[in-house]
């Protein structure tokens, strides 16, 4: 992914205290998506491998 956000929590008290945090990105993301705004994305690299490669 280029381009995006992922907050993880693990406890309730961890959602509280990023609760203003999480807001904020969140109307951020918002505003961004009204302004029509796009990120520019990177080309990405084909990666080859051997024929030979060892699989587990």
């Amino acid at each position: 992914m280029q381009a995006g956000r992922q907050i993880r929590f693990t406890s309730l008290q961890e959602i509280v205290e990023l609760e203003a945090t999480s807001k904020a990105y969140i109307f951020e993301a918002v505003e961004v998506e009204k302004a029509g705004l796009k990120v520019e994305m990177k080309r990405r690299k084909i990666i080859l491998f051997r024929k030979n490669f060892k699989q587990n």
